[in-house]
Formats: structure tokens, sequence, C-alpha cells
């Protein structure tokens, strides 16, 4: 009897329930790293005759230590360190929560579980006029006010503390944040939104404030955003010769729109030289959003290095979801099945989904006569795959900063973790480029012209193509 009070001990002590089911960091940790080494399309690149012996160290590492994990969120953060291994922005984690009636257990258990610290009040009103990074905070709308403290343990080494919540979600006490300082005033950052679900972000202080006013100092002013989300989609004639879109997303949803922009300014642009083409921020998406772009912009054949998907069980499972995506249009539906029917014939190897090609259109437009591509540090995946193809003409020059760096594992898929609420995104496909020597990941596309922020930039973009 004694033995099994003692195992029962052990297994409360390394666990976590949800849902009445009991989880295990190291069970989720396992999970995610069985999954990765069968599934994801750069594995066996990223793990090699060199890389082994730091990877082998890494997760036998981080194995052991997840067996003393309790805590969901801080079982993300361990899996994430494991997952940066690969230098890969096309694997993720990403919370599972859907809260509702049907959670409202689940929601219940993740309320009883947060932590609690007790401030003493002269703590806290020592904190008003604090100049260093702890101090007292307001959210951008004021539902939270929280006073940061110093409270180390292994992932933290500041705690944001409820001290007063216009929501009955949370109480004067409860742990809104987490901090760990990476250096200089930059933080990565355990955030536990409005149902208690956590989240992983980064926060930068500037002095009164993290994230350009996402928490600012109590009696500071909330600084102005710079880098709002930009529109999906949006246009403007900016002159009789300038046409300008700003795309925020090739996102499949948006395809129709960003059609249908071309499609209403068809005549315009039929006689207009010179386009600005504004990708600040779109995170890429499908390529099949700026096929209405690519006639305007071509010159002359495209090179496309093709692509190969790994063609696994779970590969093969998540691929077949996307043929009950309404955006999709039907010849890529088509195409798709074709594409899972070779890949049930080949489990286990590579299989191309996309052939080394070229691309040709019928006729070089006469107009426009040049067009301007601003990019910056967000650009990423499909976004990049549209540069390649773009910088192959004539008329395109691209400025601004280097884009992310996140394209040569691709085409994202996602599995549920067993028990947490979180979500494993990771890349089925790998590009090659890498074996031409012309992979992009973790350098990015570097642009024709290089912007400042300190510049407007289409201020710039309108000056280049005035006096080119």
């Amino acid at each position: 009897m004694k033995t099994i009070l003692l195992l029962m001990t052990l297994v409360m002590f390394n666990s976590i329930t949800v849902y009445g089911q009991v989880c295990s960091c190291e069970n989720e940790f396992t999970f995610v790293k069985n999954y990765i080494e069968k599934n994801y399309a750069g594995f066996t690149d990223k793990v090699n005759d060199d890389t082994l012996p730091l990877y082998t160290e890494l997760t036998e590492r981080l194995l052991q230590k997840s067996r003393s994990i309790i805590k969901e969120s801080y079982c993300w953060v361990l899996i994430k360190e494991w997952l940066d291994f690969f230098k890969d922005g096309h694997i993720q984690v990403r919370s599972n929560f859907v809260p509702g009636d049907v959670d409202s257990v689940r929601l219940r258990e993740m309320i009883a579980a947060t932590e609690i610290i007790h401030l003493p009040d002269s703590r806290v009103e020592g904190l008003r006029d604090s100049d260093t990074v702890e101090g007292i905070y307001v959210n951008r709308d004021s539902t939270y006010k929280v006073a940061v403290v110093q409270n180390e343990n292994e992932f933290r080494d500041y705690a944001g503390i409820i001290v007063s919540s216009k929501t009955e979600l949370w109480s004067e006490g409860k742990v809104k944040f987490e901090l760990k300082q990476i250096d200089g005033n930059t933080y990565n950052a355990i955030v536990y939104y409005l149902y208690h679900q956590p989240y992983i972000e980064k926060f930068v202080f500037d002095g009164v404030s993290f994230n350009e006013g996402g928490w600012t100092k109590a009696g500071e002013q909330v600084p102005v955003r710079s880098n709002a989300r930009p529109p999906n989609v949006s246009s403007e004639i900016v002159s009789d010769d300038i046409f300008y879109i700003r795309i925020g997303t090739f996102e499949e949803w948006n395809a129709l729109a960003i059609d249908s922009v071309i499609t209403h300014h068809e005549e315009f642009l039929a006689t207009a030289p010179y386009w600005i083409i504004d990708l600040r921020g779109n995170g890429g998406g499908s390529d099949f959003s700026f096929t209405p772009i690519m006639p305007y912009l071509y010159t002359d054949s495209v090179t496309v290095i093709g692509t190969d998907v790994l063609a696994t069980e779970e590969n093969i499972k998540n691929w077949a979801v996307l043929l009950d995506n309404p955006h999709i249009p039907d010849d890529l539906i088509q195409l798709l099945r074709e594409i899972l029917e070779t890949m049930e014939q080949h489990k286990g190897e590579f299989v191309s989904i996309v052939d080394d090609t070229t691309i040709t259109f019928e006729e070089v437009k006469t107009y426009p006569e040049r067009v301007v591509v601003l990019v910056d540090e967000n650009c990423a995946s499909s976004t990049e795959n549209f540069l390649l193809a773009a910088m192959q003409s004539e008329k395109v020059t691209v400025m601004g900063q280097p884009t992310a760096g996140v394209l040569d594992y691709a085409n994202m898929r996602s599995a549920d973790f067993p028990c947490y609420s979180l979500r494993l995104e990771y890349a089925t496909t790998r590009s090659r480029r890498i074996d031409a020597g012309m992979g992009v990941d973790n350098k990015g596309i570097a642009p024709d012209v290089v912007l400042v922020s300190e510049k407007d930039w289409i201020e710039e973009a309108i000056l280049y193509l005035d006096h080119k």
C-alpha cells in the first residue's frame, strides 16, 4: 500500500489534470519529439552526422527536465526550446483552447491552476515610482492593472501580478504574465489570456511600456503603435501614373479580394506605367493568391525550382483535410487528389508536388513599365515565393529590408497534443532549392534597394519610380 501511495504521489507531482485526465509533460514532449522525427520534412537535413551529438544531448536533457514539470505553460517553454534547435519558422506550437460552454470544465481547471502571489499593499505602493522594469502597469484597454515584481524561478525573472481586474475571470494576486530576460530590454514572456490559456510571446521594454503600449506604466501616456496590422488588401491610385496596392496576407481566404482589386482597376492598369506593391508584414499564405498579379510583372520565362512532400501516414491525413477547404479552387482540389494518391503509393518517401518547371505567358504587357515591391523582415513563406518569381522580371525592383527567411520547408500542417490544449504546426514539404545551394531560410531574400525605418517607404518608392 505504501508503494502504491508513493507512485500516486509521484504521478500527481509530475502532471496536471485536464478534463479529468492526467497530463504529463514528459508524455507531451515525447509526442512532439516522435511526431517531428517522423513527419517534419526538414528533420534529416537538420539532424545529420555533424549535429546528431548536439541533438541527442539536448533531447535527453530536456526529456529528463520534463519529468519534473507540472505546469502546461512551462512545458510549452521546454518544448519550444527543443523545437528551436531546428531554426525553422515553420515549426510552431499554438494554443488550441476554445472557450465556451463545452469547455467550462477545462476553464475551471485552468483558473484553479493559475498561480497566486499575495503582495502587501506597501509593496504595491512602493512600485508606483519605480524607474526599472518593476512597476504598476495597465493594459491597453485598462481591463487589468498588474504589479511587475522580481520573482525568480527557472522559467522567469519577473511576474506580472493582478492588482485589479474588470473581469471576474481574473482576481487579485493571480499571475497574468511571466518574464524571462533574454538580453537588454527583451524578454521571453508567458502571457495568460482572458481564459487563462498560455501564450508564448516576446516583450520589449522601452522604459515605460512593453510592446509599444501593450502594457504601460500607470500614469504614463500610452505609446502610439508603429506597426499596426496591415489591411488584408487595399489600393489607391496615387497619381495618373502610379497604382498602389497593399496586401497584408496571401492566405487563401484573401485570394478573391486580391483578384477583385486587380479586376476593379483593370482599365486604369492597362495604361498605368508604375506600380507599388506593398507587402510589408505579409507572412505568407498560399501561392495561388498572388496569381492575378503575375501576368502584369512578366517579362520573360520564370524558372521554378520544385518541391517535395514527405509522404507519411500522418502527413497524408493532414493534407487530405484540404479537400474540404472552400477557399481552394477546383483545379487545385483535383491536383491535390492526385498528390494524395501518389503519397499513398510512396509512404515514407519524398514525393514531388511541384516539378522543376519554366512558366511562360502568352504576352508581355506594355504596362506597367516598372514595379516597386516593398518588403520587410516580416515577409515570409509564400510572400518569399512570390518574390523569387517576381525578381526574375526586368520590371521589378524590391525595396526595403531582408525578408524573414522562412520558405525552404513549408506547407504547414498541424497535430493536436494528446492532452494539453496545444497544437503542433510543422512543415511537410522541402524545396529542391536547398540541394542547389539556393536556400533562403534564416537569411531571407535581400532587397535590391535597402530602406531604413526612418524614411517613408512609400515616398521613397515614388521617388525611385519618378527618377529611374
